[in-house]
């Protein structure tokens, strides 16, 4: 999948993307949208979805469907939230993190890694992390 991890002042995001099992180019996970700085992991065509919705105001009639295990972290006005498939955002803490490598990457953090830190140690534990760290000021 991916690894997205937020201190609530920056985003940061793997690049390593995979269509059956086959790394593929680099793939962007983080963009900045309508004054908020959103990471995507999951299908792509769900993040593509999910961000087009975003940026069209987040019209009820508009909605997506996602796939399952679709999820994004954004962080708007300060605050950071998380969205998975049901498109129903909620608080989430600082740090943060979404992804496969979430729970390397949170353990870093909580253990004083950086943002951009917590992703390499990610990378070195998650198969389903990799490539590039890249960063985004929230």
């Amino acid at each position: 999948m991916t690894t997205i991890v937020t201190d609530g002042k920056v985003i940061c995001s793997d690049t390593q993307s995979r269509i059956n099992f086959i790394d593929i180019l680099p793939t962007r996970k983080i963009f900045k949208i309508n004054g908020g700085v959103f990471g995507v992991c999951g299908e792509l065509s769900s993040a593509m979805k999910y961000l087009e919705w975003i940026k069209k105001g987040r019209d009820e009639e508009t909605k997506p469907t996602l796939d399952d295990d679709w999820h994004a972290i954004f962080v708007e006005n300060g605050k950071v939230w998380h969205e998975n498939n049901n498109l129903f955002p909620t608080r989430g803490g600082v740090p943060f993190a979404i992804g496969s490598g979430a729970p390397f990457a949170m353990g870093a953090m909580l253990a004083g890694a950086t943002p951009q830190e917590a992703i390499k140690i990610a990378m070195k534990l998650d198969v389903d992390t990799g490539g590039k760290v890249r960063t985004m000021k929230c």
